[in-house]
Formats: structure tokens, sequence, C-alpha cells
């Protein structure tokens, strides 16, 4: 923090949305997961990488083979479509304007085909990421995910939640209204659930006890009112394995969520 008046620098908030409206899948966000960490192994810190499919799968812990190659390449190019709205903090808790930045995930991935072809592309490509995100890289901006571990979640909702709650870097004890958290996984459309609320906690708890087979949270637990999803949460406890940082509390407001994927 500065002196008094001023709030705490950087992006408040993240929103991703693809331009031409099509869903991304959790595979789509383990591909950029991997892309990410192979970015730190390869890049020197330069925004563009060359990578081969064969290292995406091998981070992945996937086998090799040309149908995975064809599939991570379907998921580049959504990804590639990727817009990304990035809300500063205020300068000052009075300010009259706040900064709002338009972007993109992936600024650029290059292919290499065979003259006169359509699809035989070569097993490697080169992509270049945003400058706003090889800042936050180099910053430290980040959170840490296991694409292992991704492996062994079956529903995407466990595997959403797993992105969720490791975003909370800082929290060993993670809370999410239940209203929120249902809108992050598309089960609520105009302000009103899609399914009975009832089937909706039904499947947060699967998700969670996935989360607990695979050791990632030690416990969940529900509060507030019985009924509804407003003013009713969630809380997990993480696994301290999985916690970044020694347990301490925030200073300033945790960001808002960015929308997750689904399948």
């Amino acid at each position: 923090m500065g002196q008094a008046g001023i709030t705490v620098e950087g992006v408040r908030s993240v929103h991703i949305k693809s331009k031409n409206g099509e869903v991304l899948t959790t595979y789509d966000a383990r591909i950029m997961g991997a892309i990410q960490s192979l970015w730190f192994k390869q890049s020197g810190g330069k925004s563009a990488v060359e990578l081969k499919y064969a290292d995406i799968l091998n981070e992945l812990g996937l086998s090799d083979g040309a149908s995975n190659y064809k599939r991570i390449q379907e998921s580049l190019i959504r990804l590639k479509d990727i817009e990304v709205t990035l809300t500063q903090y205020q300068r000052s808790q009075n300010a009259e304007y706040e900064e709002i930045a338009l972007t993109r995930l992936i600024d650029q991935i290059v292919f290499r085909r065979k003259v006169n072809t359509i699809d035989h592309y070569q097993r490697k490509f080169e992509i270049r990421l945003p400058e706003w995100l090889v800042q936050a890289n180099r910053d430290g901006n980040l959170f840490d995910v296991s694409l292992i571990l991704m492996n062994d979640l079956k529903s995407y909702l466990a595997q959403g939640m797993y992105w969720l709650v490791s975003s909370y870097t800082e929290e060993h004890k993670v809370e999410l209204e239940l209203f929120t958290l249902a809108g992050h996984f598309h089960f609520v459309d105009g302000g009103q659930p899609i399914m009975p609320v009832y089937k909706i906690v039904e499947r947060i708890t699967q998700a969670c006890e996935e989360l607990k087979q695979v050791g990632f949270i030690d416990s969940y637990s529900y509060s507030g009112k019985k009924q509804g999803l407003v003013d009713r949460y969630l809380s997990v406890v993480k696994n301290p394995v999985f916690l970044n940082i020694p347990v301490r509390s925030r200073e300033v407001p945790p960001p808002e969520q960015m929308e997750l994927w689904r399948e």
C-alpha cells in the first residue's frame, strides 16, 4: 500500500471470453497451463518460444500420438481467439476513471506446413505471449497448478474448482458463495438456476469429494442459509502441501475470479 487514500496498483479483475462465442474446455485450460510452464523452461524470458506437440503432451502426462497432435492444434486455435479484459485498481479512492485494457491470451501462433497442402503441419510451432502476460510471468504474478493432478480429476467441475481454489494462493481456507460459484460453472442463467438448487449442490459436493480423493483439499463444509444459492457458502480447507506461501491474511481485497472453462 502507498500513502493514505491510494489503492493497490495492479489488476483488480480479469475477464476472459471467446470472440466467436465458443466455450472453452478444461482441456484448453490445461493446454494453456502447459504453454506457461514450457515458456518458463525454454523461452529465456522472451515473449516467443518454439514448442513441439510432444513437449505439451509430456507436460500434461499424456501419451504421444498423431490424434493428440490434432487435438492440441484445435485447442491452440480456440485459445488464439480469446479476448482478455484487464481492469486496473483505482489510483485513488475518489478516482473519476478506471483503466481497462483489452488484450489477448495469446498474441500469435505460427504453424508450418508443406507447400500446397491444407493440413500437413509440422510437429512444432512458435507461440508468442502478449506483453501483459510476459510481464506478469516475470513479476511472479502466478499461481501453481499440477497438470498431472488434473489427469486424476474426472469431472470438468472438479477440474474447474481446482483452478479456482488454487488461485487463492495465500488462503488455507477458501469460502465461496454458492450463487457466485454456480455462475462460474454456468448453472445460473439470467440470475436464475438452470436446474433445481439441490442438484447444483449435489454436483458441487461430488466435485469436492473428488478434490478430497486426490488430496488437494482436507475438508469442505456448507454454511449460511439452508435453501437457495444466495447467502449460502461453501468452505474448503486446502491441504497445506498446496499452499504457495505460509497462511496470512490479505492486506487488499482478492481479485474477482475469471469465468472458468467447462466441457
